[in-house]
């Protein structure tokens, strides 16, 4: 075969010059794409509906009274907390459904901490990776990036959703970071515990019992 008519190597294709790192933190978005959609359109969607219900229920005299009246029931305060404000559509949704998300969040940050982290591990996807240029650190680090980019998301819905019903708009952004913040928390909770305890099941637990 001569110089002229020779195979030239065929040029590597853009998915085989993929850097690991960036490979692994894709994987780590698609494993979460679906939750965090999930629990966005929740918590979105949950605090919108309770402040326009507010408006055709409670919204006249009489009806903030009745509130009033119901949230001094020492099992009512239990459940929900202290009412602050609850003459307003933005005060009662947060009292009624900041709890509730809260808790919602943070438990979901937790377990999808745990999962992207000690559940890859026990997996063995985690294996392959580290065999290369990746390092423990730098999994995990990234694993637990893409949850606290994902609990963003979901207290930027809850801002929205609040903001989309007609609350204030500084009331409804303080409860979305309350509700995201709530989230990043747990998914720290979730990576430390990952790494503390070597079963993925061990490790939800503690975190959620931490939180």
């Amino acid at each position: 075969m001569t110089a002229g008519t020779a195979t030239r190597p065929a040029a590597p294709s853009r998915r085989s010059a993929r850097h690991p790192g960036s490979a692994a933190t894709g994987a780590a978005f698609h494993l979460l794409r679906r939750g965090t959609l999930v629990m966005a359109v929740i918590a979105g969607g949950l605090p919108a509906f309770v402040a326009v219900e507010y408006r055709d229920t409670f919204s006249g005299a009489i009806g903030v009274a009745s509130l009033t009246g119901l949230a001094e029931n020492p099992a009512i305060r239990t459940l929900f907390g202290r009412p602050v404000a609850l003459d307003d559509p933005g005060g009662f949704t947060v009292w009624r459904t900041g709890t509730v998300l809260a808790v919602l969040v943070g438990v979901w940050a937790v377990l999808s901490a745990t999962r992207l982290t000690r559940g890859e591990e026990e997996a063995g996807r985690w294996d392959l990776l580290l065999s290369g240029r990746l390092r423990l650190r730098f999994l995990v680090a990234s694993s637990l990036a893409v949850v606290l980019l994902a609990t963003a998301v979901v207290g930027a819905a809850v801002t929205l959703g609040l903001m989309l019903a007609g609350t204030e708009t500084t009331g409804a952004v303080l409860f979305g970071l309350l509700v995201g913040g709530t989230g990043m928390v747990g998914a720290g909770l979730g990576a430390v515990a990952a790494q503390l305890l070597p079963e993925r099941r061990a490790a939800s637990g503690l975190g959620v019992a931490v939180l």
